[in-house]
């Protein structure tokens, strides 16, 4: 039986709260390199690889804790011949806002996956406020229902989005976005 990373990370929470010694900060650190590993697994393929480059591409805006919904879409997008940024593998020591807001800078239009994950993330509000400022082109992924602010209404309100619960399946999904 192949549980969800999500559902595995309960599970283990829930045996480490009786059982463990570990810090939970540990433990968080433990299971996203795990949860990286697997991704990188499954059907024995690698992470998308961020483009780097002078040609358009688009930028991915998206809650870490949704890479793996987000993740196989960028994949299926990229055997299609996109070229694709995402926060992948920054240095330790970058400056992150830096280098994150030249990369939406220079980007043809941003792909933004919407959750309560994303709602949730100062990191991910400041990126579609960016955005906006830039005129860029933007489409929004509702990954699932979501309570948005009457600000972020406001700021979502306009764009061209798709809904994942709309999809029974997820080949139709990824062939959508």
């Amino acid at each position: 039986m192949r549980f969800p990373p999500e559902e595995i990370v309960f599970l283990y929470f829930s045996f480490c709260k009786s059982h463990c010694q570990w810090p939970p900060l540990l433990i968080i650190l433990y299971f996203s390199v795990i949860m990286r590993k697997n991704v990188q697994r499954e059907g024995g393929s690698a992470l998308p690889t961020a483009y780097e480059g002078n040609q358009p591409y688009i930028f991915i805006s998206y809650a870490h804790k949704d890479s793996f919904k987000v993740l196989p879409v960028l994949e299926e997008l990229q055997k299609r011949n996109f070229r694709l940024w995402y926060d992948s593998g920054i240095e330790a020591g970058t400056e992150w806002p830096e280098y994150i807001a030249s990369h939406l800078r220079k980007s043809a239009c941003v792909l933004a996956f919407i959750s309560q994950n994303f709602v949730s993330s100062v990191n991910c509000r400041r990126e579609l406020t960016f955005a906006q400022n830039l005129n860029l082109p933007m489409l929004n992924v509702y990954l699932s229902e979501v309570e948005l602010s009457d600000g972020l209404q406001m700021q979502l309100g306009l764009n061209q989005c798709i809904f994942r619960n709309k999809f029974s399946v997820q080949e139709d999904f990824e062939e959508a976005v």
